[in-house]
């Protein structure tokens, strides 16, 4: 596929603007679902080690299991996206991860799951840089950041439904029935993965609209290096691998899902063993770092819609304040506390990496974003969450929760010096307006 940009019979603006909006709402809620689909074993954790005699390492490396494969994936199928239907992509993607996470609550061996997240990772490779590149596509860069923010708020709704649709079904079967954390997540992702197949949105120009430029001129393409009508893996080598910031973005979303996952995937674990919470009371905790991850995203997108180039500003303000939060989250110890700093960690871990997003597609060619995505997210999935996964538990063991928690705020701290370097790069290639 190649896109050349060039005028076509085009629909009616009005036209234009209600398939943006629909397309928009649904790459949201399909990325909703994905995360249904996705952290079922961090969720049933606590039963898998009291009913079925797992150890935490077993945890973390079933969770292995999707993150490597995803990070690889998220690469390979970033090319995949940027050549092909958009729709078509993300549908099925989302339907075969679903039709695994089924057939995974029938399995509780630890290499049998392992195995079922890697086929997960592989197919949800498609997914973030189908979404990002569908925004990509409809909306100029001084429209994109706050859409982007708000999109970014999919994974927390899916993440934060999760434990709650999964807890619910057991407390009404019974908490012994922890394949109900596969199962029922599972059918309402099967059902999403249908509509988007149907109603997907994909690229305007593929469906008779406008491209960017045609509706608002050469401002809606960054200022990047090299001519976008290159030969496509001459972009990708030049927007792509010979793109610092989008490097310094790699490295930097590492740290972001590292300080992420960090918390997440070990919440039910570390409140339930070491807080003597309820699984109850853990889900609880886990469904209000992921709820109030939505407001502090949308925070990030009201800045983004007021300052659309001061986006790396926010992030390293948003990471020092973290930094303080995750020193109090490991002195807090009833529920109500637990709670209030969940709600904190929540809203400053995804805040911050919403800019992540904004940014890479603000840095990239259009035709390269598939790729880009791909690329910035290898590192947050390969690097970040496999040490979230293996080696939160090796530091809890040597230096104890307190310890571990400390680690992760001086990781926020070296992350915000990272968005400090960026300001400069973001406001030369970004519009104010």
């Amino acid at each position: 596929m190649h896109d050349d940009f060039a005028p076509r019979a085009l629909a009616s603006p009005a036209s234009y603007e209600r398939r943006r909006t629909e397309v928009f709402w649904l790459t949201f809620v399909g990325y909703v679902a994905c995360y249904f689909v996705r952290n079922n074993t961090a969720v049933a954790s606590g039963l898998l080690v009291l009913e079925e005699g797992w150890t935490p390492l077993d945890v973390g490396v079933v969770l292995t299991g999707f993150t490597v494969t995803y990070g690889l994936a998220k690469l390979v199928m970033g090319v995949v996206v940027d050549r092909s239907s958009l729709r078509v992509g993300y549908g099925l993607a989302l339907i075969a991860s679903a039709v695994v996470c089924l057939a995974m609550g029938f399995i509780p061996d630890v290499f049998a799951m392992t195995a079922a997240m890697a086929v997960i990772g592989l197919a949800q490779g498609v997914c973030a840089p189908a979404s990002l590149a569908t925004l990509g596509a409809w909306y100029p860069p001084w429209q994109r950041s706050a859409r982007v923010a708000v999109w970014n708020t999919s994974q927390n709704v899916g993440a934060a439904l999760l434990p709650l649709l999964a807890s619910g079904a057991m407390l009404i079967a019974g908490v012994q029935h922890w394949s109900l954390a596969y199962w029922v997540p599972g059918v309402f992702a099967l059902a999403a993965g249908v509509w988007v197949l149907r109603r997907g949105g994909d690229r305007p120009w593929r469906e008779g609209y406008a491209t960017l430029p045609e509706r608002y001129g050469a401002d809606a393409l960054p200022e990047v290096r090299g001519s976008t009508d290159a030969p496509y893996w001459r972009l990708v080598r030049l927007h792509v691998l010979g793109n610092r910031p989008l490097w310094a973005l790699a490295g930097l979303n590492a740290l972001l899902y590292l300080l992420r996952f960090g918390v997440l995937n070990w919440i039910p674990l570390y409140t339930i063993g070491e807080l003597g919470f309820s699984v109850t009371h853990a889900a609880w905790v886990m469904a209000t770092y992921e709820w109030a991850a939505v407001p502090g995203a949308l925070a990030f997108a009201l800045v983004a819609h007021r300052w659309p180039n001061r986006m790396a500003t926010a992030g390293a303000a948003g990471l020092v304040v973290l930094a303080v939060g995750l020193m109090v989250y490991a002195t807090a110890g009833n529920l109500g506390e637990v709670l209030t700093v969940a709600a904190l960690l929540g809203a400053l871990t995804y805040g911050p990496q919403v800019v992540i997003n904004i940014l890479t597609l603000n840095f990239i060619s259009p035709r390269a974003m598939g790729v880009a995505v791909g690329f910035v997210g290898l590192g947050g999935y390969l690097v970040g969450e496999v040490v979230a996964n293996l080696g939160m538990p090796t530091l809890a063991e040597r230096l104890g929760w307190g310890g571990a928690f400390a680690v992760l705020g001086g990781i926020a701290l070296l992350a915000a010096l990272v968005y400090w370097e960026l300001r400069r790069v973001e406001r030369r290639v970004v519009p104010s307006r």
